[in-house]
């Protein structure tokens, strides 16, 4: 068990590392296609937007452009696929 703050830090060292250590790390080929899930999309300072991706395989790259849509051309809701 881990206790913990999200709004201080405290205690979400610990919890990343045995994460790290108890979780078994995904299979993706980084060398595939690139494949992703957008979770979440959020304003930077700049007012730039950021984009969290959960990667499946593919590596994308600083100025790298992606295809953005699921493969059977919609864009789908909620969460957007690459």
């Amino acid at each position: 068990m881990f206790f913990g703050s999200a709004i201080t830090g405290v205690g979400v060292a610990a919890l990343i590392s045995e994460v790290r250590e108890l979780l078994p790390a995904s299979s993706g080929d980084a060398e595939g296609p690139v494949s992703g899930t957008v979770f979440k999309v959020e304003r930077g300072p700049g007012g730039e937007k950021i984009a969290y991706v959960r990667m499946f395989s593919g590596t994308v790259r600083v100025r790298d452009r992606v295809p953005f849509g699921r493969s059977d051309g919609h864009a789908g809701s909620g969460g957007g696929a690459w």
